[in-house]
């Protein structure tokens, strides 16, 4: 059998080299043909029981050019696909076997970039959607937030929920996160205060989730005859950007893209389990960067390494989800803070709002590699009470 999948694997590898710069200059039907052959071949390996092991060495190995790297990539996102089909379905993956005591994997909205083109608009105005890192918050009817020293918050990022649930047609997803389905949800932050250095202290973070009648539309705005257009279809009314709130960083625009999210390994694995662990990471990033049957969201999230199988090319920035293993190394420091900072009653527990990364798009605000994780009760998500948020600032 590992003959046969090394035959295998050189015949892709002979196919791929066809393929290699050839899309635009052979003709379309033999392009096609050699295409499907590939994809055959693809499947068969994935297929053979030696096959995922083979591609695993291969990658570990260290050895593979970026595009026989890229085209492995395809295929690992194809295993993951079929292996997240099922829930429970990673304890019979050939190379993964982790049981639910093993392995948590959770959704997540991921933050991705998201192309603008120009509006005929006034200045001023804020179509929808909205959702963006950095830049300036949308205006609501509430004064712009400050720290404790009198100073503005700096503007993390804004959420336009109600535009999301319409862009992707249904809310299951916001169901299964307690997410709200109006509104837009936005984070300020003072770039500088953590609960674990000091629970005592108010946190430093701000969460505002401000329904349509918050947005703040001066009359001009509502008169415009676009606007008009607009009430009566189904499609949200514009607001205007807040000028009063300073810019801290240049504005990415973002929507969300829902993808699994996988929660830190936990201590009990031994080697072998840690490296299935390690396999699944690679799935789940391959899946994460390709994602085959969902085409319309298959964009890159806003900071995502090169490397395809790469575990850091996990999503980074997100909504909800579980936040980056690699970054949870005081996962009973920041557990104790939290408990700390936001005292559970029985039956709660502490969820992750926010997931921001600053390197490629807020300036490297949270240091190198770091995150800014966001922490509610889950009583309090589900509420929808936002009052009071944990920050921890996370650096590998």
């Amino acid at each position: 059998m590992v003959n046969e999948v090394e035959s295998l694997w050189d015949e892709l590898c002979d196919l791929w080299a066809l393929q290699r710069g050839q899309e635009d200059a052979m003709p379309w039907r033999a392009w096609n043909r050699l295409v499907e052959r590939a994809h055959g071949l693809e499947q068969r390996l994935l297929a053979a029981p030696e096959g995922p092991a083979l591609l695993w060495r291969k990658v570990r190995a260290g050895d593979l050019d970026p595009y026989t790297q890229e085209k492995v990539g395809w295929i690992f996102a194809l295993d993951a696909e079929e292996m997240l089909a099922a829930p429970g379905s990673t304890h019979g993956h050939p190379l993964v076997d982790l049981g639910p005591d093993d392995v948590i994997i959770e959704p997540c909205g991921a933050l991705v970039e998201r192309e603008t083109y120009p509006q005929d608009w006034p200045e001023g105005v804020d179509p929808r959607p909205v959702s963006r890192i950095g830049g300036q918050p949308t205006r609501t009817n509430l004064p712009p937030p400050k720290g404790l020293d009198g100073q503005p918050l700096a503007f993390i990022v804004q959420v336009d929920l109600g535009h999301e649930v319409l862009n992707h047609g249904e809310s299951r997803w916001f169901a299964e996160l307690d997410l709200p389905e109006t509104g837009i949800l936005q984070l300020f932050y003072d770039l500088e205060h953590d609960v674990r250095v000091d629970p005592g202290q108010p946190s430093g973070a701000l969460v505002r989730w401000m329904t349509e009648k918050d947005l703040s539309r001066p009359d001009w705005l509502l008169d415009h005859p676009d606007v008009q257009e607009i009430a009566d279809g189904e499609d949200l009314l514009p607001a205007v950007t807040d000028t009063r709130h300073p810019a801290s960083f240049d504005p990415v625009s973002v929507s969300l893209s829902f993808m699994p999210s996988l929660g830190p390994p936990p201590d009990h694995l031994d080697e072998d389990q840690y490296e299935r662990f390690e396999y699944l990471v690679r799935l789940l990033a391959a899946h994460a960067r390709h994602r085959p049957a969902d085409w319309e969201l298959s964009r890159v999230p806003v900071y995502r390494a090169a490397d395809p199988t790469f575990p850091a090319a996990l999503p980074s920035s997100s909504v909800r989800g579980l936040g980056h293993y690699d970054l949870r190394v005081e996962v009973d420091e920041t557990r104790e803070a939290l408990q700390k900072f936001l005292p559970l009653s029985d039956g709660d527990r502490h969820v992750l709002l926010f997931d921001i990364v600053s390197v490629g798009n807020l300036d490297g605000a949270f240091g190198d590699d770091g995150h800014l994780e966001i922490w509610i009760r889950l009583s309090d998500l589900r509420a929808r009470n936002f009052d009071k948020v944990a920050p921890i600032l996370g650096s590998a």
